[in-house]
């Protein structure tokens, strides 16, 4: 057997080690999905289910996700970090059993509350830590072979370790307690990014980035999309409710494909007629 997909319910200590033996008779696996239920996502349920793992050498791709993981705050909130008496945002993970998947490619870890240390992971392309209360992603340094990043609905609010990976195309930053993205000027390679509802309002970094072609800005607090008009290779770009009144700059970007401006502050519709007949020309 080479792929496994569990959805795990009503767990005690004895099911959770019967899995844990289970899965240690097949070493060969190279794609594990594991999905816990609300009621069983608790610290000691991992323990010895991703012992289970250890011997894994050979796995590829991996998911552990709780499932509508319970929390006391609803995602809206969860950029903010937790707060004062606020309930922990879902379990931690242990962490020895991470140290023997150094072949692993593919990593989604969802609904924790802190993710252990991935250095040695030199493999890994594709990360997703969605829909967790880590605020600090230096657990990721060194991943120089990283190529797909979600940090999308967490707390993280500093991405200077993402310096550290020259490799990256695509960044999602959704719902994240981002501000400035000045550390992205130097990821020369980003193909796809989201900024959506984050508090991002300066663009310049992104003036460095020469193979941006898919931007999402929705319900964010920019305002001046000029930064852009370097971005020759955008062909899609989301705007949609946020307080740019101007979209000229965009008039120079012959890839644009795609722009969706709804609930804006667009007085002047005449440049978006002009790129809509100038599309329908390229077609």
């Amino acid at each position: 057997m080479r792929s496994l997909d569990v959805h795990l319910r009503q767990l005690d200590k004895q099911m959770c080690e019967e899995v844990a033996a289970q899965l240690q008779r097949y070493p060969s696996l190279t794609s594990v999905n594991l999905s816990f239920t609300p009621h069983e996502a608790h610290d000691h349920v991992y323990a010895p289910v991703l012992a289970g793992l250890s011997k894994a050498t050979q796995l590829q791709r991996l998911e552990i996700t709780n499932k509508d993981a319970p929390t006391s705050a609803s995602l809206d909130t969860v950029a903010e970090g937790p707060q004062p008496g606020q309930e922990r945002f879902g379990p931690s993970l242990p962490f020895a059993p991470f140290g023997g998947l150094a072949a692993l490619q593919s990593l989604k870890l969802e609904y924790f509350s802190e993710i252990p240390s991935l250095a040695h992971m030199q493999l890994l392309t594709e990360l997703d830590l969605s829909h967790s209360w880590i605020q600090h992603v230096s657990a990721l340094n060194d991943l120089t072979s990283l190529r797909r990043l979600n940090l999308s609905s967490t707390a993280v609010s500093d991405v200077s370790a993402l310096l550290q990976m020259p490799s990256l195309v695509e960044l999602n930053l959704t719902r994240s307690a981002v501000s400035c993205i000045r550390p992205l000027e130097n990821l020369i390679g980003l193909t796809n990014l989201s900024l959506s509802r984050t508090s991002v309002s300066d663009l310049q970094p992104l003036s460095e980035l020469p193979s941006l072609g898919s931007l999402d800005l929705s319900c964010s607090r920019v305002t001046d999309l000029r930064p852009l008009a370097a971005a020759r290779q955008l062909s899609f770009l989301n705007i949609m409710e946020t307080y740019i009144s101007s979209v000229e700059p965009l008039m120079a970007l012959t890839a644009l494909q795609s722009l969706v401006a709804a609930t804006t502050r667009v007085a002047d519709l005449e440049p978006l007629f002009q790129m809509s007949k100038r599309s329908r020309r390229q077609e």
